[in-house]
């Protein structure tokens, strides 16, 4: 057996920025990054923030388990479906009915339960539970784990009504289906029985046999829950279809107990710029190719973002995968750029005068994309493998091939979180790393003026901040001025905060060193929970 581990990667882009290009984009993609590693454990970290030294960190999650993506209907017509369930915790949840019945049920508004999830059932923190409909699911192929594909933790035969609701129910037994009982709805604005949905629904969809899902919004670091479905799920599907939902050019991409995924659980695995002494816009770590390319999806050339990943844990990472969580794509409106990520192969780069190999990334299928990748598309690194693992300490240099189907602003975010943005007036972060006891940042800031103003708070203990750029008395301060080819660099230290202590670190653009107010351009918060060295989190790829 594998324990598995998760990073998330944020690459969200409006990329022309990273390379200062006359040719623009606007790209905003969160990358989710997935990390097996071989047996006896791994240690886990924040969706923001690199890992702290001396122990994991990790985000602290409200709720229990909820539904993250389904669909009603696919390409195999009413039978292809499948709905999966998302342990949004830090803890591990085993399965255990209110009542004694069998297990957890999902339950459709004729009131009739898919499947159950038995007693017992253990769905590790950050994992996924996946029941499909046997006799039309056509996503048993898509890749999961080391071996493993996407099939059924659990499977029905009756097909779901399109734009039905379902619920989770914490028991078995019809009489007990309950909103007192109910873990979780998902409907749509057509679904008269409130109990089978949250809020208004998502907007009723035309029934067309597509490749399609639902998925809950990642752009927050985690599935997005506010207890409003027609606020929290996205409609994706491969061809961009306007089928009542909203068009985004996208696939589904279910996954199962073997999946190795989880959001924010990714302590032993840094991220850095291929060449860390070159501007983070400029060769090699954004390169622009203008060929012109239309049948890869690349009519107006091409960008690659190239990152170094170091494994700093003590097992071998067997898979790494990204999860595209956000990006500007078919259709963009005029003055915003159209990417589509691609699969590519591995290059040489030259970094300090030495070449390099850069490995590819291959986009995951099925579903078959023709369209290029989009929203919830997935890109693995096949270089690491199984039988070709990152050892403990070693690196791998990894770039993300886009295509560009229409010229625009630009934006550019990774996370760890690493981001650029020529759109929005603020400081971005390039790479950054919050611990217990130090905040550092480089990135860069639109315009190319001003100061990178940091703030660290611990909201275990007080909102009083650790660091800051304003003037407080006994607080130190901490900000960076931006460049005139807008980068900007800075560490920041304080006093090392305690084990279980939740930090919070956040970068503004600011107009001067000494200020009372923030400019605009605020970007995702860096949080982090300081751990002991001796915990870990085993989740097992079965």
């Amino acid at each position: 057996m594998n324990t598995v581990k998760h990073l998330k990667l944020a690459v969200s882009s409006r990329l022309a920025a990273y390379s200062r290009i006359p040719l623009s984009l606007w790209l905003r993609i969160l990358l989710t990054l997935t990390v097996a590693l071989l047996p006896n454990g791994f240690s886990a970290s924040s969706a923001f923030a690199n890992p702290v030294p001396d122990g994991p960190a990790v985000v602290i999650q409200a709720g229990s388990l909820v539904i993250s993506e389904f669909r009603l209907r696919g390409p195999n017509g009413a039978n292809d479906e499948f709905v999966e369930i998302y342990n949004d915790n830090v803890a591990d949840h085993t399965v255990a009915s209110v009542d004694g019945s069998s297990g957890y049920a999902l339950v459709a508004s004729d009131g009739v339960a898919r499947f159950v999830i038995p007693n017992g059932t253990v769905i590790p923190a950050h994992r996924r539970y996946l029941g499909v409909n046997s006799v039309g699911y056509s996503l048993g192929a898509y890749p999961a784990g080391n071996g493993t594909t996407a099939t059924g933790d659990a499977t029905y035969t009756t097909n779901i009504a399109d734009n039905a609701g379902i619920a989770l129910f914490r028991t078995s037994n019809a009489v007990n289906f309950t909103l007192a009982n109910r873990l979780d709805a998902v409907g749509s604005a057509g679904e008269a029985n409130t109990l089978y949905k949250e809020g208004t629904g998502y907007a009723t969809l035309t029934p067309f046999s597509i490749d399609y899902s639902f998925y809950r919004d990642l752009i927050g670091g985690s599935p997005k829950d506010s207890d409003n479905n027609s606020a929290d799920f996205l409609f994706v599907d491969t061809n961009g279809t306007s089928a009542g939902a909203g068009q985004r050019l996208g696939a589904p991409g279910p996954e199962n107990l073997s999946s190795p995924s989880g959001e924010n659980l990714a302590a032993s695995l840094t991220v850095a710029l291929l060449d860390p002494s070159a501007q983070v816009m400029a060769t090699p770590n954004l390169v622009r190719d203008p060929t012109s390319d239309p049948a890869n999806n690349s009519t107006f050339g091409t960008v690659s973002i190239r990152r170094t990943f170091t494994n700093t844990g003590s097992q071998p990472i067997t898979r790494l995968r990204f999860r595209i969580t956000d990006l500007t794509t078919f259709p963009s409106p005029g003055g915003v750029a159209d990417l589509r990520p691609r699969t590519s192969s591995a290059i040489s780069a030259t970094v300090g005068g030495i070449p390099v190999t850069v490995y590819g990334t291959t986009l995951e299928q099925p579903p078959s994309q023709p369209n290029g990748g989009g929203f919830n598309s997935s890109l693995s690194v096949n270089a690491v493998t199984l039988a070709a693992p990152l050892a403990p300490g070693a690196s791998i240099h990894v770039q993300f091939l886009l295509g560009l189907q229409q010229t625009g602003c630009e934006r550019l975010e990774l996370d760890e979180p690493i981001n650029y943005d020529t759109c929005t007036t603020g400081a971005q972060i390039a790479a950054s790393t919050l611990t217990c006891d130090s905040f550092s940042a480089v990135g860069t800031g639109t315009p190319a003026s001003g100061y990178a103003a940091m703030r660290v708070w611990n909201v275990t203990t007080s909102t009083v901040a650790l660091i800051d750029s304003y003037i407080n008395v006994g607080v130190p301060t901490a900000y960076a001025a931006i460049a005139a080819n807008g980068s900007y660099s800075t560490t920041a230290s304080f006093p090392r905060q305690a084990f279980g202590a939740v930090l919070q670190g956040r970068i503004y653009r600011a107009p001067s060193a000494a200020f009372g107010s923030w400019d605009g351009g605020s970007f995702p918060d860096v949080i982090v929970t300081c751990q002991e060295a001796k915990l870990y989190l085993p989740l097992i790829q079965r």
